[in-house]
């Protein structure tokens, strides 16, 4: 069972579309001249948000003050 859940596409991107990307053709051309061809075996994309937790107005250094 896969308990993942489905990346939405626009999360994700396929081999094929990041190889499309002007990024990615330029990148294709480096590795040719430094390894003398130009196919990319593998591509790490990274993308990620960190969410910190939000704080009370108190914790974060304001005061509140009622009459």
């Amino acid at each position: 069972m896969n308990d993942e859940a489905p990346m939405p596409k626009s999360e994700g991107m396929t081999k094929h579309e990041i190889r499309t990307m002007p990024w990615a053709r330029a990148l294709s051309i480096s590795c040719q001249n430094l390894f003398g061809n130009g196919d990319l075996d593998f591509v790490i994309i990274s993308s990620f948000v960190i969410r910190l937790p939000r704080r009370s107005p108190a914790k974060a250094g304001h005061s509140s003050v009622s009459l």
